[in-house]
């Protein structure tokens, strides 16, 4: 009882001083902070608190529920590879089951192989009714272009990500908390998935979810959001951001929801596309379709306006794009690769929950990950010494 009431009340305090619709007034939040963390009947750490506080190890106490990871890949690289390995290692006494990796059906099997708890999945077959070629299909009929390319990536791979993202958490073999996280975006020792807070779920009381700001303005996505459900996106205080933090949690229930709402979802279809995408497609802003629709800024938007019990508010922007300044080539060939040293000095900044290296980014074209051939092979190289010394083996499954 004591959890529920406090709860409520932390959450619609912290989501007054975010700004957010329909809360108490931003003024009372340091008076209710304080009975918050200290009042005699619970007392939990807040994460943003944790985080600062420059500590690069292993996560041990504070909420933990069971969660999954999904993420997506074209290829093994030394930095999904990082992402991969240090979830493992920091997450897991969070509660983190499995890692799926959603990736070409060439390196499904050698993604299984890095670790019992890394399943590599097809991605053509990971959500029914979603594939590369179903969504070009209903972009072209919307004249949008899915085989076209725009600053270096093919449209119905870009939007494949975001539905791979959206749908993924309907399968009947992942846990109802899935967490998607983008590959590029290295997990650090601070990472924390739970908040300090509870909301009531369909079956009782379970930790909220950290909510980070800080993502890029996500304006060009809100014609699609206003068509889909009548509804703007919400957004953080923090001027120009957004809630598109690369790394978002998704829940079955509240998920089955907004699909509902978008069209529908059928776990089993054949070679049709899901209604849900057909209907999202349909929306998609004109003036950008290259960036006409973003999954996150969706699902959070309609989760923060119709369950904001869900999120603890995070006030502080808690991880990095890309490292500034950006990681030098540290490996034989110039290639990108950072390493664990480097990871847990900036880790012991205390600042960064994760960082990122997008190597198909203009602005890191030194690390050579541009190469036609990394569409197809590992970066570096399977033969390179850095696969070597960790002894991995990446064989492509042609």
């Amino acid at each position: 009882m004591c959890m529920d009431i406090l709860s409520k009340m932390c959450t619609r305090l912290r989501m007054a001083a975010a700004g957010r619709p329909g809360a108490f007034a931003a003024g009372l939040l340091v008076g209710a902070s304080l009975l918050w963390w200290q009042t005699d009947c619970l007392v939990l750490p807040n994460p943003e608190e944790m985080i600062m506080a420059s500590s690069s190890q292993v996560f041990t106490g504070g909420p933990k529920h069971a969660f999954d990871i999904m993420t997506v890949a074209l290829t093994p690289t030394c930095v999904n590879y990082q992402t991969i390995m240090n979830a493992l290692k920091y997450l897991k006494p969070q509660g983190l089951r499995k890692i799926f990796v959603c990736v070409p059906k060439r390196w499904v099997k050698s993604f299984s192989e890095l670790h019992e708890d890394v399943i590599g999945v097809d991605e053509s077959l990971a959500v029914p009714g979603v594939s590369f070629d179903l969504i070009a299909k209903q972009l072209d009929l919307q004249g949008f272009g899915g085989h076209e390319a725009w600053n270096g990536r093919v449209n119905a791979g870009w939007y494949l990500m975001q539905f791979l993202n959206l749908g993924f958490g309907m399968r009947e073999d992942v846990l109802d908390f899935v967490l998607l996280h983008d590959a590029d975006q290295m997990v650090l020792s601070n990472f924390r998935v739970w908040g300090p807070t509870a909301f009531t779920g369909p079956n009782g009381s379970l930790p909220t979810v950290n909510l980070r700001p800080g993502g890029l303005d996500a304006r060009q996505y809100d014609p699609a959001h206003y068509c889909l459900l009548g509804e703007h996106l919400e957004n953080p205080s923090q001027p120009s951001s957004s809630y598109t933090s690369h790394s978002w949690m998704s829940f079955r229930p509240h998920l089955a929801e907004l699909l509902a709402k978008f069209g529908g979802h059928r776990s089993e279809v054949s070679n049709e596309a899901q209604p849900w995408l057909e209907r999202i497609v349909s929306c998609i802003n004109r003036k950008l379709p290259q960036l006409g629709f973003g999954e996150i800024a969706s699902y959070i938007s309609h989760t923060v306006r119709h369950h904001p019990d869900f999120y603890f508010y995070m006030n502080k922007v808690t991880w990095r794009r890309n490292p500034v300044p950006p990681f030098e080539p540290t490996q034989p060939g110039n290639y990108c690769c950072p390493t664990a040293e480097a990871l847990e000095a900036h880790a012991a900044k205390g600042l960064d929950e994760y960082l990122g290296t997008e190597l198909g980014h203009e602005d890191q074209a030194y690390c050579g990950y541009r190469d036609p051939r990394f569409r197809k092979e590992a970066y570096p190289p399977s033969d390179h010494d850095y696969w070597r010394t960790r002894s991995i083996h990446w064989r492509a499954d042609e």
